[in-house]
């Protein structure tokens, strides 16, 4: 993930930032109850930001039934 102009200051100019790379290390359970992946599924539509976010979480959340 990138964060635009959330970096360090660049030298001699403190006023511009850099940008800010953020490297997420994801484990995923090898099980889950129902009572988990109905937690999961709010808090991810939650994140949903437009309707092709929103039906990727979908997606994801209906191949999740184990």
């Amino acid at each position: 993930m990138t964060c635009e102009g959330l970096g360090m200051p660049f030298h001699k100019t403190p006023y511009k930032f850099g940008n800010l790379f953020i490297n997420f290390k994801i484990k995923f359970p090898d099980s889950m109850d129902e009572a988990e992946i109905t937690s999961m599924q709010t808090t991810l539509k939650g994140q949903a930001k437009s309707s092709d976010e929103k039906a990727q979480i979908d997606a994801v959340a209906d191949h999740v039934e184990l």
